[in-house]
């Protein structure tokens, strides 16, 4: 009689290997993997019927501006260093001719992941064609308790319980640094399937939000927005909104022009302007 496939699902290596062992002296099938890699799938972005939209969630462009204090700034040997600390941890994505490649500055490797800090912690590379293109990762077991696949032994360069990161190197880490994380020494249909989607992820129409990088008047916009609240509270339950004539008359005559010239809605984007033209961006 053909029995059953057993899946066994277990984060211990040990412990899996034993379960398995175990269900197979008994003639059942078992499967580390099986069919679950394709259970996941990537949601295709939702949007309106006839719409163009479907985008990822707004990134934030402040992200990519970092600033310093104008008595940092007023300092060269201060200023220098600052610099030279941003060149050694700057990552990003470029191509070459054609091919997706990665740049880590020299010191990213070594404070986000402890490579080269501690001697028997590498990368492995894995490569994964997608649509054309082959990216190349760098993969990196975040398991201690796994034996490293280059020295043979254990690693100690990891927190045994919730493993990740170096917690002093997340203030410049990102995931757009080409590092896959894995929990094993060796590179698995898991890996691969979450590089499968991460790539599928990353490939996906995004806005950038550029609203983020504004520095206006915090106690004008606090006092716009509250004003602007108020009446579209009362002007879309049809309570009486101070203004005269029917909703049109109300808006147009009315909220529209307070909000342009009374409330200051005109400096605030006069002030807008001429930061996104300080960027570059218009």
């Amino acid at each position: 009689m053909n029995k059953p496939m057993i899946l066994v699902v277990e984060d211990d290596k040990a412990v899996r290997k034993l379960i398995t062992t175990t269900i197979e002296t008994q003639d059942y099938q078992s499967d580390n993997y099986g069919d679950t890699l394709d259970w996941w799938k990537t949601y295709d972005l939702p949007k309106a019927p006839g719409s163009a939209g479907g985008y990822m969630p707004l990134e934030g462009f402040v992200g990519n501006i970092i600033t310093v204090s104008k008595k940092a700034a007023l300092n060269a040997v201060v200023m220098d260093k600052i610099c030279r600390l941003i060149d050694d941890v700057i990552c990003y994505t470029y191509e070459d001719d054609g091919i997706p490649k990665y740049f880590r500055g020299a010191a990213y490797d070594a404070l986000r992941w402890g490579v080269g800090v501690e001697e028997s912690l590498r990368f492995q590379n894995v490569d994964y064609a997608f649509e054309g293109k082959t990216y190349t990762f760098d993969y990196i077991n975040i398991n201690s308790n796994e034996l490293n696949y280059e020295s043979g032994g254990r690693g100690k360069y990891y927190r045994d319980s919730y493993p990740g990161a170096w917690d002093w190197g997340c203030w410049f880490s990102t995931t757009g640094d080409g590092v896959v994380q894995g929990t094993s020494a060796e590179i698995t249909p898991v890996t691969r399937k979450v590089i499968e989607h991460n790539l599928i992820t990353a490939n996906m129409p995004m806005r950038v939000q550029i609203g983020a990088a504004l520095n206006l008047n915090p106690e004008r916009i606090k006092d716009i927005t509250a004003r602007t609240w108020a009446f579209e509270y009362k002007y879309i339950y049809g309570q009486p909104t101070g203004y005269a004539g029917d909703a049109a008359a109300q808006y147009e005559n009315g909220f529209l022009p307070d909000w342009k010239s009374n409330w200051g809605g005109l400096e605030l984007m006069s002030a807008a302007r001429t930061q996104f033209e300080e960027f570059g961006l218009i």
